[in-house]
């Protein structure tokens, strides 16, 4: 390599090698996050509040029906007394149970038919 290359390599590494100029480059940016961050925050306060005075509507309404499934799902199947076989039993004795069972029979057989392959 020549003298001549050698110092144009110089030169045009002297050149890249100048600092840039950032004008505050990152305090704006941190502060513009800083900003957006405050938003979403307000937002989010805004909408729980929101959320708080309509649960707070609804929440006698809904307590009305949540004990009314409730009622609905406890109904024993079989029964069986007030012996110690109706507390082993009483998971298993009553309407949510089958709902269950029946969901997750449901389910799996839904699964298999996805998986089945009718290809001969």
């Amino acid at each position: 390599m020549s003298d001549q290359e050698d110092t144009r390599l110089q030169a045009l590494f002297a050149e890249a090698n100048e600092p840039l100029v950032d004008d505050n480059f990152t305090s704006q940016v941190m502060l513009l996050t800083r900003k957006r961050k405050m938003q979403w925050y307000l937002v989010g306060a805004i909408l729980f509040a929101l959320a708080l005075t309509v649960a707070s509507q609804f929440l006698q309404p809904l307590q009305s029906i949540a004990l009314l499934v409730t009622d609905v799902l406890s109904i024993e199947l079989i029964d069986v007394g007030d012996s110690a076989v109706a507390w082993i039993l009483t998971p298993i004795n009553n309407l949510a149970t089958v709902l269950v069972v029946l969901a997750k029979g449901l389910r799996m057989s839904w699964r298999k038919v996805q998986k089945a392959s009718f290809a001969n």
